[in-house]
């Protein structure tokens, strides 16, 4: 999560969502107090603030881990992959080129557009 908030483009008056399985990382964000010793909340904590100087939202939302969560599922085999010895990244980001929301959007636009004209039934 720290690493990710430091790579994060320069962006102002956003919306930034932390999702989280780590039910204690997700409180301990929530409640920003002295964490003396955690270089990795203080790291946090410091792009947390980078963030909010530009004016952007910072959610915190803590995920229950369940084998149902698809997207779970899907990070959990990526990262296998990733650590597998050997293995060259399929691809390689610095900045977030595409988000789950985004991803999903996507899906409800193709679902909400009008149907092409060769597909119209008539009803009687």
């Amino acid at each position: 999560m720290a690493h990710a908030l430091r790579n994060l483009p320069n962006v102002s008056h956003r919306r930034v969502a932390l999702l989280t399985t780590n039910q204690a990382v997700a409180l301990t964000l929530r409640n920003p107090r002295q964490h003396s010793g955690q270089e990795y909340v203080r790291s946090i904590y410091n792009s947390i603030q980078r963030l909010w100087k530009h004016d952007n939202g910072i959610l915190v939302v803590w995920i229950p881990s369940s084998s149902e969560n698809k997207i779970l599922q899907l990070a959990k085999r990526e990262a296998k992959q990733a650590t597998k010895q050997g293995c060259v990244p399929k691809r390689q980001s610095l900045v977030m080129k595409s988000t789950t929301l985004n991803l999903e959007r996507k899906k409800l636009e193709a679902v909400r557009s009008l149907p092409d004209e060769n597909a119209v039934c008539y009803l009687n």
